[in-house]
């Protein structure tokens, strides 16, 4: 049985578990269940947009599909790939299958832990330090997640950077791509809620993503979701091959792209950075960032 072990967000993939839809279906109903509508525009979901109810079939089905190829892909570099829906997966799909693609929902690896994951916020991996973007959790999210971690970590607080209510990961704020190099989201990230660690950083402004439509009544995200990219290595990263100004400007800054398709990340609210959770990449703790 390998051993989880993940310091950087950049460290090279050698393992990772890829998410499934197969049998996936909305968030259940909840009283304070908010729908995105165009424009930024918040408003209450209709009842017929709560859940639990299934998403459409053709979706699915794509949307399987499209994980496929990204797991044949990532077996072509040589990462070791497990799914959700495999016997043989350490991290097995939860009983809540409205989060059955996004094993990264619950969960992430820190160090050699698989930790519990705070359910209204989002980390990022620099090492000691860990960044945990608040979207509701609060104090005690981010106490908890430093307990879990352990007194070895630095757990960065960090507020602000939610734009709206929709957002619950850092994603698709920012990115880290390799040390001191950021992608970040302009029209969330500022000079003053830039986290302390990224400071000295060179930072990429994400180009505004194209709108690839969706599935279903509603958007469950914004179009930020195409900005979700997965990094495989130092000067790697998959992202939608669609979002084709942004695999320019990487390219530019001498990162190298591997295009994919994930259609109905808006429908999922989850892009190629959910679908995949970590579980081992190489490389020590401490990188001289």
């Amino acid at each position: 049985m390998s051993q989880v072990s993940v310091h950087h967000e950049w460290d090279p993939l050698q393992e990772a578990v890829v998410g499934t839809v197969l049998g996936g279906r909305t968030p259940p109903a909840r009283p304070d269940v908010r729908a995105p509508a165009h424009a930024g525009n918040i408003r209450p979901a209709h009842p017929r947009q709560l859940g639990p109810h299934p998403w459409p079939d053709r979706a699915l089905r794509e949307t399987e599909d499209q994980l496929d190829e990204l797991c044949e892909e990532l077996r072509g570099l040589d990462v070791t790939v497990r799914r959700c829906r495999d016997r043989t997966s350490r991290v097995r799909t939860p009983g809540d299958r409205s989060h059955a693609h996004r094993p990264w929902a619950g969960r992430v690896a820190v160090g050699r832990r698989l930790v519990e994951a705070p359910a209204a916020g989002h980390v990022v991996r620099l090492g000691a330090d860990l960044l945990y973007l608040d979207c509701g959790g609060g104090a005690p999210a981010a106490g908890r997640l430093a307990a879990a971690a352990g007194d070895t970590y630095t757990v960065h607080h960090c507020r602000g950077l939610a734009g709206d209510p929709d957002s619950t990961r850092l994603d698709p704020v920012l990115i880290p791509l390799r040390p001191g190099l950021v992608l970040v989201n302009p029209s969330r990230v500022t000079d003053d809620n830039l986290p302390p660690p990224l400071r000295s950083w060179r930072r990429i402004d994400c180009p505004e993503p194209v709108a690839l439509g969706y599935a279903g009544d509603v958007p469950r995200c914004s179009v930020w979701i195409g900005m979700s990219v997965l990094v495989v290595r130092p000067g790697l990263v998959i992202a939608e091959a669609r979002q084709r100004e942004l695999l320019r400007v990487l390219e530019q800054h001498g990162i190298d792209v591997l295009p994919l398709r994930l259609t109905h990340a808006r429908m999922l609210r989850g892009g190629f950075h959910d679908v995949v959770l970590d579980l081992r990449r190489t490389g020590p703790r401490t990188c001289g960032i």
